[in-house]
C-alpha cells in the first residue's frame, strides 16, 4: 500500500534536497547581483569567500544528502561534496592569510587544500560514470581515453604557448602552483569529455548536468590561474560567478534523478556520427600537436600526451579490424555446410539475380545423409 506524500519518506528527501538546490541558486543570484556594484578590492574579497563558503556548502551538503539517501553507485557524489567543501576552506584559508598576515607556510596549506579538490572531483566523476563505461566494454573505455588525453594534448600545447608569448609577473612558486592548477583543470576537462564519449553523447541528464559542472569548474579555474600567473586577475569580476555556478550545476546533477527521457517513448538513437568523429578530431589535433612546433616549457608534455593519444588510436582501431575480420569469418561459417563444405541454404537464399545470371541451382532434399 502506498504511503501517503506527508508520510512517504521519500517525499521528504525529495523536498529537502529541493530546497538545498533553491538556496545554493538563491546564494548564487545574489553574488552575481553584487558583481556590478563596483566594491572596492578588499570589499569584493570578502564578498567572494563569503559568497563561495555559502554556495559551496549548500551544494556540498546536498551532495551528502543524496549519498546518503541514495544507492551504493551514488557514493561519487560525497566525493565531489567533499570537493567543494576542500576548495571553500582553502579560499577562505588564503583570504584570511591574507588579511591577517599569517607565517609565509599558511599559504603552502591553503595551496595543497586547493590541490586537493582535483583528485576528489575526478573521483567522485569517474566513480559516477563508471557503471556506464564498464557496460559499453573495453572499446568505449578506450575512445574515452583517446578523447580525455588528446584534448589533454590541445590544452597544454595552448597554455605551453600562452605561458611562453605572454610575460609572467607570478614568483616561482606561484607559477609552478598555478600550472599544477590548470593540469587538474585538464585533466578533468578531459574525463568529463571521455565520459560524454563513452556515452555516445546521449547521456542522462544528470549525467549532463554532472559534465557541465565538472566542465565550468575546470575552466573557470584554469583561467584564474593564468590570469593570476599574469597578473591580471582582479576579485569582484565575472570569473569569480563561475565557481558558484558550477557548484550549483552539481548540486542540480545530484537532484536530476530523472534521465530526461519522456515515460512510455523509446530511448533517442546514439549520435553516432558525434561518436565517430570526436575521437577522430582528437587525433587530428594530437597528430597537429606532434607537427606544430610547440614553444615554452610544457611542449614535451604537450608531445607525449600526444603520442598516447595517437597509440590509443592504433589499439582502438586494431581492436575494431580483429573484430570486423571476425565478424566476416563468423559469417562465412554460418553459410558453409559443415558435413560437405558447400554452400548451405542460407547461401543460396542470399543470392541475388545478378549472381544467378547465367547459372543453373539445384537443390536436393536428401533424406538421413548424416546418418
Amino acid at each position: 500500500m502506498a504511503l501517503p506524500a506527508s508520510r512517504d519518506p521519500r517525499a521528504g528527501s525529495t523536498r529537502t534536497e529541493t530546497g538545498l538546490v533553491l538556496a545554493c541558486a538563491a546564494a548564487t543570484v545574489v553574488f552575481a547581483l553584487t558583481l556590478p556594484l563596483n566594491l572596492s578590492p578588499d570589499a569584493s574579497v570578502v564578498v567572494k569567500t563569503v559568497a563561495f563558503f555559502i554556495t559551496f556548502g549548500l551544494a556540498a551538503a546536498h551532495l551528502f544528502f543524496r549519498s546518503l539517501r541514495g544507492r551504493a553507485s551514488d557514493q561519487g557524489w560525497a566525493w565531489i561534496g567533499a570537493a567543494l567543501i576542500t576548495f571553500a576552506v582553502a579560499e577562505t584559508w588564503s583570504v584570511l592569510n591574507d588579511f591577517l598576515g599569517w607565517p609565509d607556510g599558511a599559504q603552502l596549506a591553503a595551496d595543497v587544500l586547493w590541490l586537493v579538490a582535483f583528485p576528489l572531483v575526478i573521483g567522485g566523476v569517474g566513480r559516477l560514470v563508471r557503471a556506464r563505461v564498464q557496460q559499453r566494454g573495453t572499446d568505449a573505455v578506450l575512445d574515452a581515453t583517446r578523447v580525455a588525453t588528446g584534448f589533454f594534448a590541445m590544452g597544454a600545447t595552448w597554455l605551453s604557448i600562452v605561458l611562453d608569448k605572454a610575460p609572467i609577473v607570478a614568483d616561482d612558486y606561484a607559477f609552478a602552483f598555478g600550472t599544477i592548477d590548470v593540469f587538474g583543470s585538464l585533466v578533468v576537462l578531459g574525463i568529463a569529455l571521455g565520459a560524454a564519449q563513452s556515452s555516445s553523447w546521449n547521456p542522462p541528464r544528470s549525467i549532463w548536468l554532472l559534465l557541465v559542472a565538472a566542465i565550468g569548474f575546470s575552466l573557470t579555474d584554469a583561467i584564474y590561474a593564468v590570469m593570476v600567473d599574469h597578473g591580471t586577475y582582479l576579485a569582484g569580476g565575472l570569473l569569480d560567478l563561475g565557481w558558484p555556478l558550477s557548484a550549483l550545476a552539481f548540486s542540480a546533477a545530484a537532484h536530476s534523478r530523472s534521465n530526461g527521457r519522456v515515460a512510455g517513448r523509446p530511448a533517442p538513437a546514439p549520435t553516432e556520427e558525434v561518436h565517430s568523429a570526436v575521437p577522430a578530431a582528437m587525433i587530428l589535433t594530437a597528430i597537429f600537436v606532434l607537427l606544430l612546433p610547440v614553444p615554452g616549457p610544457l611542449a614535451s608534455i604537450a608531445q607525449l600526451s600526444a603520442i598516447i593519444a595517437i597509440l590509443l588510436s592504433v589499439i582502438r582501431m586494431d581492436r575494431a579490424v580483429r573484430a570486423a575480420l571476425a565478424l566476416a569469418e563468423q559469417l562465412r561459417v554460418a553459410r558453409i555446410d559443415p558435413l560437405t563444405g558447400l554452400p548451405n541454404r542460407r547461401a543460396v537464399r542470399a543470392l541475388t539475380p545478378a549472381d544467378l545470371k547465367g547459372s543453373v541451382v539445384l537443390a536436393f532434399d536428401i533424406d538421413g545423409l548424416g546418418d
